[in-house]
């Protein structure tokens, strides 16, 4: 009779301690995806800080018209412009 009651308490302790283990490894499994998570929203914080910078840069309409000037070379009627090329490198061999 001890040796059937030990002998379940064995079984019901190996059960919990394989659940308990189980657990372990889905805790940990979860506490790496919250870390990544953490990352991820992090680095959205930080692009989006960014972003709202730029938004209140162009509200000014000379940024925007600076901005327009530099990248999609945008004049103004009347206006010239020249482009300048830099001259070609060469590299001589001794």
């Amino acid at each position: 009779m001890k040796f059937a009651k030990l002998f379940l308490f064995l079984i019901i302790l190996g059960v919990l301690a394989w659940g308990f283990y189980r657990l372990s490894g889905e805790r940990d499994t979860l506490l790496q995806e919250v870390y990544k998570l953490r990352e991820t929203a992090d680095s959205l914080k930080k692009e989006n800080a960014s972003l709202l910078d730029k938004i209140e840069y162009f509200k000014n309409p000379e940024n925007l018209i600076k901005e327009l000037r530099g990248q999609l070379n945008y004049k103004k009627e009347g206006e010239n412009m020249i482009i300048v090329i830099p001259p070609k490198t060469t590299s001589t061999t001794p």
